[in-house]
């Protein structure tokens, strides 16, 4: 059975993705495998952290009854399949692991409302996962309610061409929704548009050629307050983008901190990836 692998640590933001996973699972017929990875406790001394000696069997067991009570808590709202995983370990190496021997269509991971995007990039568990995983990864905002999939918006600077394996989920999700794809390119003036990109167009163009989409160029000096205006604008339920380096979403997240860092966006983030991706 096609799984959904979300990793959680039991905040308000990972509650509210696991719940927003649960209703994709249930939209989709997938299962889902919730996942917790824990650590042997430590207490700090003047020198360095020290281990606290526990009963690592008691440990995990503590820690997998957490996550069996979440699952529970889950199972009320939708009656989803779900399998609980726990392991003790650095969460983004656990996470990877078991994407490794489990192979989920996708993972779906918490943000929590704190954290400014250039924060939630430079250190957080979401971002480490998101940078090394092969698997399509959807971020959601920790005050995102789940809602059915009628508008998605592509983000593309057309500098790279996406390969099909790639844009695999994206057409799975139009499909299985029945909704509409905006394909978008943020343009910081109206310029003509050149041969190469113009090429990079009629491929994504063909890509797309048996679901129902739009292409938009709107212009804005900021990338990220244009795409937030269109997501706005347009009422897009989520919105999504190829992590390839010095693309369109590495950009978005190095821009100078003088700049607006926000993306507070209140939709769901979703990062394609290819099995076969040659610029990790």
């Amino acid at each position: 059975m096609t799984t959904i692998l979300v990793p959680t640590d039991f905040s308000d933001a990972a509650r509210n993705a696991s719940v927003y996973a649960l209703h994709l699972a249930s939209a989709m017929h997938y299962k889902i495998i919730l996942y917790h990875a824990y650590h042997m406790p430590v207490v700090p001394t003047a020198d360095a952290p020290m281990p606290v000696f526990v009963d690592q069997e008691e440990l995990e067991k503590e820690n997998m009854k957490l996550v069996i009570e979440e699952a529970a808590f889950l199972q009320t709202l939708l009656p989803v399949p779900i399998d609980c995983i726990t392991t003790e370990g650095f969460a983004v190496d656990e996470i990877l692991r078991l994407e490794e021997a489990e192979k989920p269509e996708f993972i779906v991971m918490g943000l929590s409302e704190a954290g400014r995007v250039s924060e939630f990039l430079l250190g957080s568990i979401a971002t480490d996962v998101m940078a090394k995983t092969h698997t399509p990864v959807i971020i959601v905002p920790e005050k995102t309610p789940y809602k059915k999939l009628s508008r998605i918006a592509f983000a593309s600077d057309y500098t790279v061409e996406p390969d099909t394996d790639e844009l695999n989920l994206l057409k799975h999700l139009i499909k299985m929704f029945n909704a509409k794809l905006y394909i978008i390119n943020v343009e910081k003036e109206v310029e003509d548009i050149e041969v190469d990109k113009a090429i990079q167009m009629m491929k994504i163009e063909n890509d797309f050629d048996d679901v129902e989409h739009s292409h938009h160029l709107p212009v804005d000096n900021d990338l990220i307050h244009g795409i937030n205006e269109f997501v706005a604008d347009k009422e897009i339920d989520m919105i999504a983008m190829i992590p390839h380096k010095h693309n369109l979403l590495s950009r978005m997240f190095k821009e100078s901190n003088t700049k607006k860092m926000a993306f507070h966006t209140s939709i769901p983030l979703l990062t394609l990836h290819s099995s076969h991706r040659s610029d990790d």
